[in-house]
């Protein structure tokens, strides 16, 4: 009888580990999503055009490009200086969406792909809440009917929040 309650005690013991274990994952996992969703909520004023669901974090992109995704359509909306100095790899350059000529060229660089495409547009060039591109390219792209616009939320600038963590940057 007392093998038995041994091995009742230690099967109850590697469950309650096991348990545990997966349990610090998933809380680990957890407050990641709510800290992401928390940076997100922050991106999003009253007179934004976009929802919760439209930002993406730098670190959702990162993630999304290390993956090696090749559907994901990713345009550079601000001034051709920033563009130039360096850029996300693989971002097209769009034009400054704060003006109508780069507002024309987002058109022509989008519109003939398919409206489900996941586009992801970002400018950089100063603090988000003050960026005079980002609002009127996502206006734009979602008046053409694309279904999967997101904006990359850059709090501060491209160098500050994409290149100074180190990731990628093409020239």
């Amino acid at each position: 009888m007392q093998k038995h309650n041994k091995n009742i005690f230690i099967s109850s013991a590697v469950i309650f580990c096991l348990f545990f274990s997966i349990s610090s994952f998933a809380q680990a996992d957890a407050d990641k999503q709510l800290k992401e969703i928390g940076e997100k909520s922050k991106s999003i004023s009253t007179s934004d055009p976009w929802t919760v669901k439209n930002v993406i974090t730098v670190d959702e992109l990162a993630v999304l490009l290390n993956k090696g995704s090749k559907e994901v359509y990713i345009y550079q909306v601000g001034f051709k200086k920033h563009y130039s100095k360096g850029h996300i790899k693989g971002a097209v350059y769009a034009g400054p969406a704060s003006e109508d000529d780069g507002l024309q060229l987002l058109n022509l660089s989008i519109k003939d792909l398919p409206r489900d495409k996941d586009i992801i547009l970002y400018c950089g060039c100063c603090p988000w809440t003050y960026c005079p591109n980002i609002r009127p390219a996502f206006e734009t792209v979602d008046k053409m009917g694309f279904k999967n616009i997101k904006v990359l939320y850059l709090p501060e600038n491209f160098t500050e929040d994409w290149v100074n963590k180190g990731l990628a940057v093409e020239k």
